[in-house]
């Protein structure tokens, strides 16, 4: 077939047979087709390896470059090994990128562009052992504890459920973190 047409058919590119193309540049290419995009109008084609120990390997060709296409020779079936492709699942494809989207959400709402470097640090370091959102510039820990700007110990406050354990627990670690962030004074 002659490749004057500015897109080819998928249906042109039969899966698993062999193709001998003719670049615009010139070039001649042989292998096994391996499958046609029809989005990008490229065609993958399976290089036919010398000896069956060798490894294969794959050429994408933009579709609009094949100046002639034919059919290549014939090769052995342990060169055409050509999988067939299994249909996709796609509730679970699905479920995947809401759970993508969720995670990328909950990490956004950890960064808060309205306070300090220093103060993100020190969310940063929270969070990583005690559930912590930021409200506004306050850093919320169990929904009770709250500790405000500076983000000191003495900033530490404790709500009508917040344990005196809780409390002390929390300044413990918050006075951990500082000093390991070298952000103590």
């Amino acid at each position: 077939m002659e490749g004057g047409q500015s897109q080819q058919q998928s249906n042109d590119w039969k899966i698993g047979s062999s193709v001998a193309l003719e670049t615009a540049l010139g070039e001649r290419v042989e292998g096994v087709v391996y499958a046609f995009d029809r989005v990008m109008n490229c065609v993958i084609l399976q290089d036919a390896p010398m000896n069956p120990t060798q490894k294969k390997t794959y050429r994408i060709i933009n579709a609009n470059f094949i100046k002639k296409k034919g059919p290549g020779p014939a090769l052995p079936a342990s060169t055409m090994d050509v999988r067939p492709v299994r249909p996709l699942d796609m509730g679970r494809i699905r479920a995947k990128e809401a759970s993508a989207v969720a995670d990328a959400r909950k990490d956004a709402a950890r960064i808060n562009t309205n306070v300090s470097t220093d103060a993100q640090k020190i969310f940063n370091a929270l969070a990583k052992t005690l559930p912590c959102r930021w409200e506004n510039e306050t850093i919320v820990i169990f929904d009770d504890l709250r500790i405000s700007s500076p983000y000191r110990v003495e900033d530490v406050r404790g709500g009508a459920m917040t344990s005196k354990h809780e409390l002390e627990r929390v300044k413990r670690v918050l006075d951990g973190e500082k000093r390991r962030l070298g952000l103590s004074k």
